[in-house]
């Protein structure tokens, strides 16, 4: 069943008020919800082919346009690997 522009409309503007109601602060629509997904699991730790399998990417390059790690994470990332303390 193919999902028609309408329907795509009708969906957008169903998270957009929701994302008002929640209080959110910004404008919340389907690609920052998927982003703000696979940013939650590259946090957690979850691999790249994981993450590209739940968004239903074909390609990695794709997931990798929506996971990027911050200086932050990595050096974070880099600390619990070598068993560094904060």
């Amino acid at each position: 069943m193919a999902i028609v522009a309408s329907q795509l409309m009708k969906m957008e503007y169903v998270i957009k008020v929701a994302g008002r109601v929640a209080k959110i602060g910004r404008t919340t629509t389907p690609h920052s919800m998927r982003h703000s997904l696979g940013m939650k699991l590259r946090k957690a730790g979850a691999e790249i082919d994981i993450i590209q399998k739940i968004l239903g990417h074909r390609r990695p390059d794709t997931t990798q346009i929506y996971v990027k790690l911050s200086n932050t994470q990595v050096k974070e990332k880099y600390d619990k690997i070598m068993g560094k303390k904060k």
